[in-house]
């Protein structure tokens, strides 16, 4: 069997698993209708535009990064690759799945893909801890991280 057969039937599993685990963690004495239908509809939208932002930044950052390497990757593929990426990263414990989006590619050294997402990674890892240590020191120099602990 060729690997984009098996490729396709990882996609199949990986989708199935997802919704068992999405069953399992749904309470089954309220319904989902009923949940949303208690959100303020302002915060359900805020949700929206920022799960679009981010996936669109996370596209560009993706794109950047296999454009430098594979010139003539075509947008649709460098999308799936990331949503692919991202659909093994709910199955797995601290998204390691999202390592897996040069299994998409079944025709590009799938090593350098590799490592061109941990490099991804670490960038992210880098902003994410820079915003953090900065909000601490504002917070400490503030007096409000102090305030929780002592009261």
């Amino acid at each position: 069997m060729k690997t984009s057969g098996w490729i396709f039937w990882i996609k199949i599993l990986a989708g199935i698993a997802l919704l068992i685990v999405l069953y399992n963690k749904i309470d089954s004495r309220e319904s989902v209708l009923k949940a949303f239908a208690k959100l303020s509809p302002s915060y359900i939208l805020l949700c929206f535009a920022l799960f679009i932002s981010n996936i669109g930044l996370a596209f560009l950052r993706w794109r950047y990064l296999l454009k430098r390497r594979f010139p003539d990757l075509p947008d649709w593929d460098i999308f799936g690759s990331l949503m692919f990426g991202y659909s093994l990263g709910l199955l797995t414990p601290g998204s390691l799945g999202e390592m897996g989006r040069g299994l998409f590619f079944a025709d590009r050294d799938r090593v350098a893909i590799t490592g061109l997402n941990v490099l991804d990674k670490l960038a992210c890892q880098i902003v994410l801890m820079s915003i953090g240590w900065s909000s601490i020191m504002i917070m400490m120099a503030d007096g409000t991280l102090m305030g929780e602990f002592t009261a």
